[in-house]
């Protein structure tokens, strides 16, 4: 037996459409605290539409997402590329990296100042370019079966 929920906090999305037009506009949700929500819509033509609503994450996810975002800020990583004539080397970058020694440089298409972790032989100014690296695992069986939903 299932029971309702006394309390918020999940995150919705809501949609209207219509098949018939090929139109559709977002709807409003509004978190009553005790496990109600309302959405709103605005209806910008007359005749039939569908209305969608579809749980994005239940407050339980939210706070898994907002932990490990918090105590895992590098779970998404980068590679650096170094290279000096035939040596070439790849270290883990991110905006932020842990530790003492690493290389700084100034992504020429962001602006952006961002972090890798100093090569074991070549110098800092031997760094070519980045890529994306990979995603931690962060999450047990559990938190993950939440996030999936």
């Amino acid at each position: 037996m299932s029971r309702l929920k006394t309390y918020g906090g999940d995150f919705f999305q809501a949609k209207l459409h219509s098949p018939k037009k090929k139109a559709g506009v977002t709807g409003q949700v509004k978190d009553y605290g005790n496990g109600s929500y309302l959405a709103t819509f605005l209806l910008p033509w007359p005749g039939e539409a569908q209305v969608n609503v579809r749980l994005i994450h239940s407050i339980e996810a939210i706070a898994v997402l907002k932990d490990k975002r918090d105590k895992y800020p590098e779970k998404v990583y980068f590679n650096g590329y170094f290279k000096s004539l035939s040596v070439s080397e790849v270290t883990e970058c991110n905006l932020k990296v842990s530790g003492k020694d690493i290389c700084e440089y100034k992504d020429a298409a962001t602006g952006e100042i961002w972090q890798c972790v100093r090569p074991k032989t070549l110098p800092c100014d031997s760094w070519r370019y980045h890529s994306a690296g990979g995603n931690r695992k962060v999450t047990n069986s559990f938190e993950s079966a939440l996030l999936s939903g």
